[in-house]
């Protein structure tokens, strides 16, 4: 930052140049003088350099030259005249008819005073100067501004010293390209060094609690047919839209293990207000998820884990952390995912703020909420067109624990999500759809935890082909990803390596990763599927195409006839009274293991392989 200061120049001009442009019609008839005349040039000469604290005042150091007045300017010459003055001598000169401004003789005689350490004019036209960088929406947060009443009293600050956004919502828009909106209330997150914003605090228990109030208010939602028969069966009564304020855990509806332990509660509604996004739908799931609640807290705030619940995710990491701990964490998070047969990444940069519920400890829970922010360092001039910005208006999950199952929860999910690529019409019945595969991939994921059969081939080192291929099976030891969900330490685990063949040119690779099958059952599916995968490729979904050919080829194998029927969902077929087969790049295994006779393995790095009998 470079404060500037005026500089006046005078230079010698011929008659004619300077009757040039005097004769206007606007103008009433004058003489002209035709003695040579002056012209005042303006030139910029920087005085010193400087920063902001997080209260908006000024810190200046004076520049090399201003400190060796000695030195001339770089710029100067002879016939220039350097003019100093302060902003109290223009005041003096405007209100007393003096004028303090000086032409000194010469620019190496004095160029400019020293700057004072605290300049109140400069001070007075920056304090409207916003130092954050991240900021949010909160004129939609009902409690926002009694929060802000709250920590008002506690700045350091002098009130006549506070800054827009830092210390008091302002309606002033942090990006040119956001529309000015009087009835906005933006507030900074950050200090712009990586500080919390004095409101930010504010503003997190302003979002806490309208997440809370709006994901428990009845009134605001409208059950979908399946949700309004489940609930007329009076077995969620106990459970959902219970109140906070009895700080306690919550009955599971169903046990562990019956069918309608699957069971998603799903509704739809709108948020009352009319500020930014009212007219969009808001989505409310509900359902039981097999996990610890401070495990499943944990997953959802850890940006390295993203991928292990959302299959479309590229990557999410964090850009600015103000809190991390065992019970509140308050970060901003920039994901990106690519939905297939959009073509086009899907970019969402919000805050995450997570903290236990009200009431605290093991029987109330946690509560996770998100918001989109504006980043004022950001260019917005080079975005890539290829990324289709989002924004998360109101995200919240409640995680409420399960009386006397410590390792169950009830998982309580609102959205209210705003994306430029989704009409109208089609956001309601998105939104539906995603909300529930949301919770049943988390659901997948804890289960395939409790089994211990989570992929991921980053970990695995494979083997070079053997040059003897006597079938044989040895011990492989891996480590598989560390989760927080079981453990905060490494645990190694004892996997199955298989390696078959009859020379080194037609060597099969496989890692398996639970079966109940022979080893000749399990020897033929995986040289089957090797021999799937170096088939050519016929058919546009290939995953379904290499299921297939596994699918049959081994019930040929082991006697089964064939039955031709598929599942429409691609990767999967399905043969009644025979066998199953799934290919995909990530999956829950939830769909085997609670039955016999099944191999879960894979023969390429990055592909699982799920086969089993109907």
């Amino acid at each position: 930052m470079g404060f500037m200061k005026k500089i006046k120049s005078t230079r010698s001009v011929s008659k004619q140049t300077s009757s040039r442009g005097l004769h206007s019609k606007s103008l009433p008839s004058i003489s002209i003088d035709h003695s040579p005349v002056k012209v005042t040039r303006l030139s910029c000469y920087s005085l010193a350099t400087g920063s902001f604290s997080t209260n908006g005042l000024i810190s200046i150091v004076p520049s090399p030259m201003n400190r060796s007045p000695s030195t001339p300017h770089s710029h100067s010459t002879s016939d220039e005249s350097i003019g100093s003055f302060s902003d109290e001598d223009s005041i003096v000169g405007a209100a007393g008819g003096k004028s303090k401004h000086s032409i000194l003789d010469t620019a190496a005689e004095k160029i400019v005073s020293p700057i004072k350490a605290a300049v109140s004019p400069i001070k007075a036209a920056v304090v409207s100067r916003i130092p954050s960088t991240m900021f949010i929406r909160t004129a939609d947060l009902p409690s926002m501004r009694k929060s802000v009443s709250n920590c008002q009293p506690s700045f350091s600050e002098h009130e006549s010293e506070w800054v827009d956004h830092l210390h008091k919502p302002s309606s002033r828009p942090p990006l040119p390209s956001i529309d000015h909106d009087d009835s906005e209330e933006w507030v900074a997150l950050d200090d712009g060094c990586g500080n919390a914003a004095p409101l930010a605090l504010a503003a997190m228990s302003a979002l806490v609690k309208t997440g809370l109030d709006a994901a428990m208010d009845k009134g605001m939602w409208t059950a979908n047919g399946a949700t309004a028969k489940i609930l007329k069966s009076g077995v969620w009564n106990d459970t959902a839209f219970v109140s906070f304020d009895e700080q306690r855990a919550l009955p599971a509806p169903h046990a562990r293990g019956v069918k309608a332990e699957s069971e998603v509660l799903v509704w739809s509604g709108t948020f009352s207000h009319k500020y930014y996004g009212c007219d969009l739908p808001a989505i409310r799931c509900e359902a039981i998820v097999n996990m610890k609640p401070s495990d499943l807290a944990n997953l959802l705030v850890d940006s390295s884990r993203v991928k292990e619940y959302n299959k479309m995710s590229i990557g999410r990491h964090d850009i600015l952390v103000l809190n991390q701990d065992e019970k509140c964490v308050t970060k901003v998070v920039v994901g990106q995912s690519k939905p297939p047969m959009l073509g086009k990444i899907l970019q969402l940069k919000s805050l995450i703020h997570m903290e236990e519920l009200p009431g605290g400890g093991p029987t109330a829970g946690y509560v996770v909420v998100s918001r989109a922010v504006a980043h004022s360092d950001e260019s917005e001039a080079d975005q890539d067109p290829k990324v289709i910005h989002s924004e998360m208006l109101m995200g919240v999950n409640i995680i409420r624990a399960v009386e006397g199952e410590p390792d169950r929860c009830i998982l309580i999910n609102l959205n209210h999500l705003r994306s430029p690529m989704i009409p109208m019409m089609m956001a309601k019945r998105l939104g539906l759809g995603a909300a529930v595969n949301f919770i049943n991939d988390i659901r997948a994921l804890a289960y395939a935890y409790a089994e211990n059969d989570l992929l991921d081939f980053s970990v695995f080192q494979f083997p070079s082909p053997s040059a003897h291929f006597t079938l044989s099976t040895v011990s492989f030891l891996s480590l598989l990803p560390l989760s927080p969900c079981s453990t905060k330490t490494a645990k190694a685990q004892i996997s199955t390596f298989i390696t078959m063949g009859e020379s080194s040119n037609n060597s099969v690779e496989a890692k398996v990763y639970a079966t109940d099958l022979t080893e000749e059952m399990r020897s033929s599916a995986i040289k089957i599927a090797h021999d799937a995968f170096q088939a050519p490729v016929t058919h546009e979904k290939v995953y379904r195409q290499i299921a297939d050919a596994i699918r049959i080829e081994f019930e040929k194998t082991w006697n089964n006839e064939a039955k031709e029927g598929e599942d429409v969902k691609s990767g999967i077929s399905n043969v009644s009274a025979g066998w199953s087969c799934v290919v995909g790049d990530a999956f829950g295994s939830c769909v085997t293991h609670r039955q016999k006779t099944y191999i879960h393995f894979a023969v390429v790095p990055g592909v699982n392989i799920l086969l089993w009998k109907s």
